[in-house]
């Protein structure tokens, strides 16, 4: 993952941990272990995968929530998100906890976040019509769209979001 992912993290997690009452959890990237700087080399660690980039707790719901980002502005390169992925948002929704994706496209001064359940995703897949990316305009189409507030660099919109889906959850 690029610095913006990490950065599109950091900023998901902030925007989440600003809404009162709401517990926020970053997972360990598996990524992490792969590489040990101080030695410069690669380790042979086996880990396993998580099932998103944040477990989140609101009003008593559990929701995971997977972070994708890219710096291309036309679409957005769908092998960045794993078939595990995918797999495992759909069990957590069926075991009863909400799953999002949120999918930003990180272009300077003109950036967009847009949320989805697997099942938006996985309509927004089933359209495509190249094999290897989906246009923004796709995204946006079945997403629900947050704001950045560029000077605290957070993202506005969540806590309508997880009222909705919390209201009607469980």
């Amino acid at each position: 993952m690029s610095n913006s992912g990490y950065e599109f993290e950091r900023e998901t997690g902030d925007s989440l941990r600003a809404i009162e009452g709401t517990y926020v959890h970053k997972l360990v990237d598996t990524h992490a272990f792969q590489y040990c700087p101080m030695c410069e080399a690669r380790l042979n660690i086996i880990l396993p995968k998580q099932p998103s980039d944040y477990l989140v707790v609101y009003r008593g719901h559990p929701i995971f929530i997977e972070c994708k980002s890219s710096r291309n502005p036309i679409s957005y390169n769908i092998k960045y998100i794993a078939v595990h992925q995918l797999e495992d948002a759909f069990a957590v929704e069926k075991s009863g906890a909400i799953y999002y994706f949120v999918i930003s496209m990180r272009k300077p001064r003109n950036m967009e976040a847009y949320v989805l359940r697997p099942q938006q995703l996985a309509q927004v897949i089933a359209n495509m019509t190249t094999k290897a990316a989906v246009r923004w305009s796709e995204i946006a189409a079945h997403g629900l769209s947050l704001d950045r507030d560029m000077h605290n660099q957070i993202w506005m919109g969540w806590e309508a979001i997880l009222n909705e889906k919390t209201d009607h959850a469980l």
